[in-house]
């Protein structure tokens, strides 16, 4: 699995490769208070390849999994984002009524079999 990191700024990473995932988010998503932050994730696979989850995590004081995503099945997970977030088909996170406790590292894994 590869993690990507994107910081949430109010008013992250580089892309990489390991084997043959590569996994691309923005360095740095600017929103003012009250707004939606949009964090997209976008991955590429191998032709003989198959991604088989996504998970984001927000780091602050330690990681936290706020989404889980797999071909067959999503589910938000119990934090402090359960009323705030969703998760469109396509991996990009979107948190609603930003506050300046957002201010954080968002993270997106992709794992394949």
């Amino acid at each position: 699995s590869l993690f990507r990191s994107c910081l949430l700024l109010l008013l992250g990473a580089a892309g990489g490769v390991v084997g043959r995932l590569e996994v691309f988010v923005p360095d740095v998503v600017e929103v003012k208070e009250g707004d939606t932050a949009v964090i997209s994730c976008s991955f590429n696979l191998s032709e003989q390849a198959n991604y088989t989850y996504q998970h984001w995590y927000s780091e602050k004081n330690g990681r936290t999994q706020i989404s889980y995503m797999s071909p067959d099945s999503k589910s938000l997970r119990d934090t402090e984002y359960k009323n705030r977030i969703s998760v469109l088909q396509d991996f990009t996170l979107k948190i609603h009524k930003v506050t300046v406790q957002d201010d954080r590292a968002f993270n997106c894994q992709i794992g394949r079999a």
